[in-house]
């Protein structure tokens, strides 16, 4: 995975795990390993995708008990999602 257009893609797609995604994501994104250029948009779009996967939690417990503090991969999903779309309308 080379960047994080590749990562949304490859994601949306079906062939990487949410957890697989995460370590990713933090990877290219959090320690600046994609060196892409991004419109100022996607850009604030990969900084709120980036706070949700700091925040997902695949155990009940933590949902439960601190909702205002986890995420549930169904919520970051949509997000992926919505994202994933953003970047579709700017490539096209």
């Amino acid at each position: 995975m080379n960047n994080l257009r590749e990562l949304l893609l490859t994601f949306t797609a079906g062939n990487k795990n949410i957890k697989s995604f995460c370590d990713d994501f933090y990877r290219l994104h959090d320690l600046g390993e994609d060196q892409t250029e991004y419109s100022e948009e996607f850009s604030e779009q990969l900084d709120s995708l980036s706070e949700l996967t700091g925040r997902f939690s695949d155990v009940e417990e933590d949902l439960a008990k601190y909702p205002s503090v986890y995420i549930s991969e169904r919520e970051l999903v949509e997000k992926i999602n919505k994202v994933k779309d953003f970047l579709n309308l700017e490539e096209g």
